[in-house]
């Protein structure tokens, strides 16, 4: 019996995979807190220091980059040599980054900007982390977990404004730095806690580790188990130009993931500005309301990460990316007429969706790929979507005539079309899932084996077209 038959056979979790979800989230919540510290920091050394604007931007968008390159390092880096070093390096990165930044000389923002980078490179291994966690899963509960674990995102920024809230006085910027130095702690928690994954182990032909793995995450003694029968060739993995033979995961995962977080990203940025301007609401206000915002997408993202396996991953994921895109395009109507009642809850109806469709992206974008590529390919997707972050708001500044590209000064006159440009991005999206691959009830294994069986058909084709233009 191989280790997919054994960790599929049931459709509840275990106590072992409990723990593992539960650790994706809280790495997750840590990754994302580094993520957003700085929002908070800057407010205690943006008038101290002086910054200008483009001071500003190139120290809020070095982790933006950082991320991207993050993503396809640890991608390959956890397909080569494992999903647990992988994550350890990954926590370890954040901690080292985080103790650096506290060191920040006053008035150094190059220096904030370069370990900002630092601790984007670390964030870009998110993708890492739901390739681990779906690998130790049954496929009954693959789409749930996954998608539960993006709320991580949601606990982090919560978990940095009250972190702020609570102690910052008392800390200085300097401390709220060294609070992100808690996931090298944490990965002491990981490497004495969880094994390495199963499916990964076996895919490497490290047999023994996969037999121990599994054993652990069923909660049974190792001699158990039935005899696991070798998993066939052993293929290194790891290498970027295989990702281009699974043309359709490469395109239909990277179409999702950007057009998804360049919608999201242009909303989030954009919309307190609208909520002040048509609504009329003080700035207070108006956070309080994207405290309202936020919340909600705690509830939507654990929603569709539920609807993922009850309407399938392109089911789910056309809902959401459809009814965010008309949601916007009202908002975009109802503000252009000076209608605040229906703005406002327009607007909140497209946050609401904008968050279940990032409960959707990140688990589907994972699994369409082979195990020798699964985190290599994620990575990918992950990066290419975040140029969207930077595009979302690129294109508002364009629409509404500002040369302020990181929060774009929103007008009632520009707020129809800037609606929808976001809008059109996600339908993008959700276009696109027509085109995807229904993964609901397959196994990762299963997913493999229709993926090579596409891409040995792809390549008969290539060759009869080849011969016949060659006569």
């Amino acid at each position: 019996m191989s280790v997919a038959n054994l960790l599929d056979r049931t459709e509840t979790l275990t106590a072992r995979q409990k723990l593992v979800a539960i650790v994706g989230i809280a790495n997750g919540t840590l990754e994302f807190f580094d993520q957003y510290v700085i929002a908070f920091v800057l407010l205690f050394i943006l008038k101290p220091w002086h910054l200008t604007y483009g001071q500003t931007a190139v120290v809020l968008l070095s982790s933006g980059l950082g991320s991207m390159v993050g993503s396809f390092v640890w991608g390959w880096f956890a397909d080569r040599f494992g999903r647990r070093p992988a994550l350890l390096c990954i926590l370890l990165a954040l901690s080292g980054s985080s103790i650096c930044l506290s060191l920040t000389p006053d008035g150094g923002w190059l220096y904030l900007a370069v370990f900002r980078a630092g601790i984007g490179f670390g964030v870009g291994g998110y993708s890492v982390v739901l390739a681990m966690v779906q690998e130790f899963m049954p496929a009954a509960k693959r789409g749930l977990v996954g998608g539960a674990i993006s709320v991580s995102a949601a606990f982090g920024l919560l978990l940095a404004s009250l972190i702020t809230s609570l102690f910052a006085e008392a800390l200085g910027w300097r401390g709220m730095f060294l609070i992100g130095a808690v996931p090298a702690l944490f990965s002491l928690f990981v490497f004495r806690a969880i094994p390495e994954s199963p499916r990964w182990a076996a895919a490497k032909g490290r047999m023994l580790v996969a037999r121990r793995a599994t054993a652990w995450t069923l909660g049974v003694e190792e001699a158990s188990l039935p005899e696991m029968p070798d998993e066939g060739s052993v293929r290194r993995g790891g290498s970027w130009g295989e990702l281009f033979r699974y043309r359709r995961s490469l395109v239909v995962g990277s179409l999702i993931s950007f057009g998804i977080v360049t919608g999201y990203y242009g909303l989030f940025l954009w919309g307190p500005t609208l909520l002040v301007q048509v609504l009329g609401l003080t700035p207070k206000a108006a956070s309080h309301l994207m405290l309202v915002a936020g919340v909600s997408g705690i509830v939507s993202r654990l929603l569709f990460s539920w609807l993922l396996e009850r309407w399938g991953r392109r089911g789910a994921g056309f809902v959401a990316t459809a009814a965010a895109a008309l949601a916007m395009a009202i908002a975009g109507m109802a503000a252009s007429s000076v209608w605040p009642l229906g703005f406002g809850i327009s607007f909140l109806v497209a946050c609401f969706f904008c968050d279940g469709c990032l409960a959707i992206s990140g688990p589907y974008t994972t699994e369409i790929w082979p195990a020798r590529l699964r985190a290599a390919g994620a990575g990918w997707t992950y990066g290419t979507a975040g140029l969207g972050k930077m595009i979302g708001p690129a294109g508002l500044a364009l629409i509404v005539g500002s040369s302020d590209v990181l929060t774009p000064k929103a007008t009632i006159d520009a707020a129809l079309p800037a609606f929808l440009f976001l809008g059109g991005w996600l339908l993008l999206a959700g276009v696109t899932f027509f085109f995807a691959r229904e993964t609901r009830g397959l196994s990762l294994e299963e997913i493999e084996e229709a993926l090579e069986r596409e891409v040995k058909h792809a390549g008969v084709d290539s060759h009869i077209s080849s011969l016949s233009r060659n006569g």
